[in-house]
């Protein structure tokens, strides 16, 4: 059996080819190729998850963690408040609890979950809120960060697809 697509999946592009499964386009159908619901569907089912999704375990083991947390007084609002369990979703935090998640709970939360250079991106853009956001700035940390502030957005560069940028 051969492994070629026929003459026309060069000029139909790579999606019809993949589609194909790589192979001969005699084993898929002309509709399968041309009807966009039915390509949609299969592109889906071929995709792999991007490095970054989390499972919906996960997630449930993160909002589940987040109810569990405690601060003391003062430090935060009631973040149990802001999880629902059954979107495993977070909603309706305030400026300053977006704040805390983002620079103290991220790089706690997401350790065991997440490969380590999505991990330690994260980490990186934590710490940089870290600094920026403190009641003082030490002049030392703030010119380490301005040459260090390429690197850490071309490593979010290699995780994140550009529509996360805009």
């Amino acid at each position: 059996m051969s492994h070629r697509c026929s003459p026309g999946a060069a000029n139909r592009g790579v999606t019809e080819f993949m589609a194909c499964g790589g192979t001969d386009t005699r084993q898929c159908e002309e509709r399968d190729i041309h009807d966009p619901s039915l390509r949609g569907r299969k592109e889906a089912e071929d995709m792999p998850q991007a490095v970054y999704t989390l499972t919906k375990e996960y997630k449930r083991r993160i909002c589940e963690w987040i109810i569990h947390l405690n601060f003391s007084d003062g430090y935060t609002s009631n973040l149990s408040r802001c999880v629902d369990i059954k979107e495993l979703r977070m909603h309706d935090m305030k400026s300053h609890d977006y704040h805390i998640f983002m620079q103290k709970l991220t790089p706690i939360a997401f350790r065991e979950m997440l490969p380590k250079p999505v991990r330690s991106a994260l980490t990186e853009v934590s710490l940089l809120f870290q600094i920026l956001c403190s009641t003082m700035l030490d002049v030392n940390k703030v010119q380490e960060l301005e040459l260090s502030i390429a690197t850490i957005l071309c490593n979010l560069e290699k995780i994140f697809p550009p529509a996360f940028f805009d």
